[in-house]
Formats: C-alpha cells, sequence, structure tokens
C-alpha cells in the first residue's frame, strides 16, 4: 500500500482506496490525520518563522509550547528539551541521569522498546533491534523482567507478581558492581506487546530510586497525552518521576518530542561558557512547538472521556472474543491502546506469529490498518486516532470480528 492522503480517521492509498485506520501511524496521528486546526496553526507559524537556532536565539513560540509543558506535567520538573523524536527524547534523559547522579548503568525492563538510536538503543531489549549492533554498545543496561500477567517471567511469582518484580529491581540496583544511576521505564509496554504491569509497579519503582538515589525515567512517549485515557499514564499511580519522556502524539503526526526533568538535573546541561553541551539543529524548532502547542490545548476532559470510553468498548469486544476464538489467549491494554494476543494454543500460549500476520494482511484487504506488536511479532495493536468515532471504530472492529470468524471456521 502507497498512501496518498489521509483525513481523521480515513487513509487513502495511491488508487484511491479507502481505509479505516486502527494505528494512528504508530499512535503518532493522536488527533487524526490532517487535523484542519492543526494544520491551520502548522500553516500560521510556517509563514511567520520556520526554522531558528534552539540553542541560541529561541522562537518565541518555543516559550509558548514550554510553557504550555509546564501547565500540564508535575511541577516539579521544570526543564525541558524540545526535539523531533522519541529517540531525542531519550537519549537526552539517559544523558542527564549519567552526568546528574555520575553512574552510568542502567536498569531497563525485558519487552522494553525506547527507540533505536544511540542511547536509546542501550535501553531497548529486544534481540532482533541489538544484535547487529551489539559491537558499538556500551552495556550500559540490565534488563529486568517487566510484570506480564499473561506470559509471567520464570523468575517472577504469578501469586504476587508485583512483589517479585519489584524485588529482582531493588537486588539489581543494589549491586554496586552494576553502577545502576537510572530505572527507565514505560507504563505501558507498547512495542512488547501492549502489557500493563500491575497496579502500583510504578510507585515501587519511585521508591526504590528515592531508596537508591537513582533517577526514575518515566518513557510516556508512546502512552502519553491521552492514549491510555488519561493525560500521562502515570497519573494513575500519582508518581511524579524525575524525568519525563514524551513524542509520538505529543505533535498530533507532526515532529515534536520533548524531555522534562527535575531542574536540578537538567543544571548538569549548563556549561557557562555560552557553547551548548547538549544541542540539535532543529532542537526547538517553531513549527514543531506550534503543532504541540495546538495538541496540548486539545487535551481537554471532554477528549480524555471520550478515550476512556471508547477504550471500554473496544475491551468488551475484545473480552468477547477471548471467550469465543481459541487463537486469542489475552486481550489487554488501557484506553486506546488494546492488544490481542494471538496463540496457536491457550493452555501453552505459544505465539502464533503466522496467523497474526495473516489476520493483518486480511484486514488490510478489506480496508482496515492495523499494527503488530510483540516480542514474538504475534499481538495486534489496536491503537486509533483519539478522535474516532464510535460508529468508525465499531466498523472497523466488525470487519475485524469476522476475519476472526473466518479464520475461526477455517
Amino acid at each position: 500500500m502507497i498512501i496518498s492522503s489521509a483525513k481523521g480517521c480515513r487513509v487513502f492509498d495511491s488508487t484511491g482506496r479507502e481505509y479505516i485506520d486502527l494505528s494512528a501511524f504508530f499512535g503518532a496521528a493522536s488527533l487524526g490525520h490532517n487535523n484542519p486546526k492543526l494544520i491551520e496553526a502548522i500553516s500560521s507559524q510556517i509563514k511567520k518563522l520556520s526554522h531558528t537556532m534552539g540553542d541560541m536565539y529561541q522562537a518565541d513560540v518555543y516559550h509558548v509550547f514550554t510553557g504550555a509543558l509546564k501547565r500540564i506535567v508535575p511541577p516539579e520538573l521544570d526543564g525541558f528539551f524540545v526535539f523531533l523524536n522519541g529517540s531525542d527524547a531519550v537519549d537526552t534523559a539517559l544523558k542527564a541521569a549519567a552526568a546528574f547522579t555520575g553512574r552510568r548503568g542502567i536498569l531497563s525492563f525485558r519487552g522494553a522498546y525506547h527507540g533505536l538510536f544511540s542511547h536509546a538503543l542501550e535501553a531497548t531489549h529486544n534481540p532482533f533491534f541489538r544484535e547487529r549492533f551489539e559491537g558499538i554498545l556500551c552495556n550500559r543496561a540490565v534488563f529486568a523482567p517487566y510484570p506480564d500477567g499473561y506470559r509471567t517471567p520464570d523468575e517472577l511469582d504469578p501469586a504476587d507478581l508485583l512483589k517479585s518484580s519489584i524485588d529482582i529491581v531493588s537486588e539489581k540496583i543494589a549491586d554496586r558492581s552494576l553502577n545502576i544511576g537510572a530505572i527507565i521505564v514505560e507504563p505501558v509496554q507498547g512495542r512488547g506487546g501492549i502489557i500493563a504491569p500491575p497496579d502500583g509497579f510504578l510507585k515501587e519503582l519511585r521508591k526504590v530510586c528515592s531508596e537508591n538515589e537513582a533517577v526514575l525515567i518515566v518513557d510516556e512517549i508512546y502512552t502519553g497525552m491521552g492514549r491510555c485515557g488519561s493525560l500521562f499514564a502515570f497519573e494513575e499511580e500519582g508518581v511524579v518521576p524525575d524525568i519525563l519522556c514524551l513524542g509520538k502524539g505529543l505533535g498530533g503526526g507532526f515532529p515534536v518530542s520533548s524531555c522534562a526533568m527535575r531542574p536540578e538535573i537538567f543544571s548538569v546541561f549548563e556549561s557557562g561558557s555560552g557553547e551548548a553541551v547538549h544541542t540539535s539543529t532543529f532542537m526547538g524548532n517553531p513549527v514543531s512547538c506550534a503543532a504541540g502547542i495546538f495538541v496540548i490545548n486539545e487535551m481537554n476532559s471532554g477528549l480524555l472521556e471520550s478515550v476512556r470510553a471508547l477504550g471500554d468498548l473496544c475491551s468488551g469486544r475484545l473480552r468477547e472474543w477471548m471467550t469465543r476464538f481459541p487463537f486469542i489467549g489475552d486481550a489487554r491494554g488501557r484506553g486506546l491502546m488494546r492488544g490481542i494476543d494471538i496463540v496457536k494454543d491457550k493452555g501453552t500460549k505459544e505465539p502464533y506469529q503466522a496467523l497474526a500476520s495473516r489476520i493483518l494482511i486480511r484486514a488490510l484487504e478489506r480496508g482496515v490498518i492495523l499494527t503488530i506488536e510483540g516480542m514474538y511479532n504475534n499481538v495486534i495493536a489496536i491503537t486509533p486516532p483519539l478522535t474516532i468515532e464510535e460508529a468508525e471504530l465499531t466498523a472497523a472492529l466488525d470487519i475485524l470480528e469476522g476475519i476472526l470468524i473466518e479464520e475461526n471456521i477455517g
């Protein structure tokens, strides 16, 4: 499929064929494709100023954007960097944590995906992304088991998933030979398979970091900006991270990311010489900032309520499918971030990658765009634009259900 245009939740290919988008293009088109008000905000800005020198002479719109960010993040996070993609934000976070603590080690989690550039790749777990680049990695990261209630790692006690997970995290961070200065975590793993941890997980990680003078980095690049039904997923547990990474939906489909941190951590980038020690050519890009301002202003309670309601609708359909189809082992997620775990056998939970791929292709043939996530490429992800109408979501799910029925009949 070669895409030629898109509007709202509808995508059109080069032949003019129409699709319902249940991917939001990796979750980035949070407010729908080519949102007319977003286009207007971008167009207005680009006519005035499309580029400046972010570390020297900043655009006025940059200060408006960081001011908007200050209104929505915890007040403890008062230092900001503005870049173009999620890996930029994660790189910045890990660089800051190492400089602040003087400890280069990172504790990440199995299944974690934090990006594929430089420091971000260090914290990304999947061997597929790492193997051919092992020679240039610095082996800064150790990986603890993520508390997955469906495929519980062998080291974790299913009866007390949270405690056994935190015990391992505590053991690793207390091992001074690992020199761990930061824990980086996704509140819900995205590329790892749409895995939500037990309640209290982030709160316990916050406690471990505080007790060990380590930095807690929360990666909300996928989960943030309303995706899970609240502005940020970490809010559900009432924790405050030391560093917060945002991206994807922050720009509504336009490239912008941010790394927000406590001011004492932010101070590691102060040089006192007039020369920036951490920057990039397009840092604080004015057009990106204009997109971010628009998205933040659209994150009202009405939108979040709609995300929760549509998430409940989606969850109900998926849970019902679990009872009907022997190849659906699990259906999980939060808000409009849902995953369907395709298996060969519900007892063994063996992933069924070929079937997941076939479902994705058949859905595309029938006009629905999906993506596949998970360590085994067997989890069908449903992450539509947050602005999708109930009728559109229902129509797409009806198409998907028809495919599942056909697969079940064989």
